[in-house]
């Protein structure tokens, strides 16, 4: 059994990641920082899941193909 990994897009940047890995890893990833995670962390933004149509948590867990998109909240 070999090392299959997870893909997700965020805010349409390809990542991949380890099975296990959660919604913070996956944002973590793609900015390349933990900007987006302080943003989600403080309340300034939320994280939406395109592929099921509901927001979702940064301890949220991640499926492969899923969309995931960063909004600003208001």
């Amino acid at each position: 059994m070999g090392f299959e990994p997870l893909s997700v897009t965020v805010d349409g940047k390809a990542v991949r990641l380890f099975r296990g890995a959660t919604v913070r890893h996956a944002l973590i990833n793609a900015a390349a920082s933990s900007e987006l995670v302080k943003q989600v962390a403080s309340g300034g933004a939320v994280v939406w899941d395109e592929t099921a149509g509901a927001q979702t948590d940064l301890g949220g867990a991640l499926y492969d193909g899923q969309v995931l998109a960063v909004k600003l909240s208001r």
